[in-house]
C-alpha cells in the first residue's frame, strides 16, 4: 500500500472559520441576496483526513480512496432572513469518501466516485482538546456528475444512491496548543446595494491523531487531524 502525499489544510485558522463560511454561503443561496445576516458559534470542532492508495497496476494506474471527516460540538446563534434566529445547541458529524485512479504519466483516470453525508446532533463525546469520540450510522449519498457541454466543461452534478453505514470516529489530541485570532472586514456592492461583511475567530488548537471506521473500511492512521475550541462570528448588513 502506498499513500499519495497531499497539502496539509490550514490548520487552525481555516479549520475553526470554515463553518461560518458555509454557513454564509448556504445563507446566500437560499435567500435573495443582499441581506442582513449574522452567524455566531463557539464550541469544538474536529477535521481529519485519511488517504490510501494501491501500489500500481500493469497499466501504470494507481487507484485511491480518500476520506475525510469533521464534527462540531458546542452552540450556534444565528440571525437570519430565511430561517429566523436561532439560538441552540448544535453539533453535526460530516464524512465524505472518494475513489479516484490516476495515471504517472497522463493523470486522472476514469470519473472519480464520491459519496458524504451529515448528520445533526450525533451523540458525541468531548474530553476538551484531549478527546473526541463519536460513534453512529450515517446515511452516504452518491454524487453523480454529468459533463454536458464538453467544451466548456460545464457538469450537473445530482444526488445517486445511498447507503447507512456505520461510522467510529476518535481524535486524540497529540500536539502543543496554540491561541490565535483574526478579524477582516470587507465591502461590496451588488445590484447598487452596498454590503458590509465582518468577521472573526478566536480559540485554541492543537494536532491530533485519528481513526475512522466507516462500515468495514479502516483506513489506518490519519494524515491530518485537528482539533479547536473557539469562537467565530460572521455578520453582513447592507444599506440600498
Amino acid at each position: 500500500m502506498v499513500t499519495r502525499a497531499a497539502g496539509r489544510p490550514l490548520a487552525f485558522l481555516l479549520s475553526i472559520a470554515l463553518l461560518a463560511v458555509t454557513a454564509g454561503a448556504a445563507a446566500g443561496a437560499t435567500t435573495p441576496f443582499p441581506q442582513d445576516f449574522s452567524f455566531d458559534e463557539r464550541g469544538v470542532r474536529a477535521d481529519a483526513y485519511w488517504q490510501t492508495c494501491e501500489e500500481p497496476d500493469t497499466e501504470g494506474v494507481t487507484r485511491c480512496v480518500t476520506i475525510s471527516a469533521s464534527l462540531f460540538d458546542g452552540r450556534q446563534h444565528n440571525r437570519d432572513p430565511e430561517f429566523g434566529h436561532v439560538n441552540n445547541a448544535f453539533s453535526y458529524l460530516c464524512v465524505h469518501r472518494m475513489e479516484d485512479a490516476y495515471a504517472e504519466d497522463f493523470g486522472p483516470v476514469g470519473e472519480p466516485i464520491s459519496e458524504g453525508g451529515c448528520l445533526l446532533h450525533p451523540d458525541i463525546t468531548v474530553d476538551g482538546l484531549d478527546l473526541v469520540e463519536v460513534s453512529t450510522n450515517l446515511d452516504l449519498v452518491q454524487e453523480v456528475c454529468v459533463v454536458v457541454d464538453p467544451e466548456t466543461g460545464e457538469t450537473i452534478c445530482e444526488p445517486g444512491a445511498s447507503r447507512t453505514v456505520s461510522v467510529d470516529l476518535t481524535l486524540t489530541g497529540t500536539g502543543e496548543l496554540v491561541t490565535d485570532r483574526w478579524v477582516s472586514n470587507g465591502t461590496s456592492i451588488v445590484d447598487g446595494v452596498r454590503c458590509h461583511m465582518r468577521s472573526a475567530s478566536a480559540g485554541t488548537g492543537r494536532d491530533a491523531s485519528a481513526s475512522i471506521q466507516v462500515g468495514e473500511e479502516d483506513p489506518g492512521a490519519s494524515q491530518f487531524a485537528f482539533l479547536s475550541d473557539g469562537r467565530t462570528r460572521m455578520a453582513q448588513r447592507c444599506a440600498g
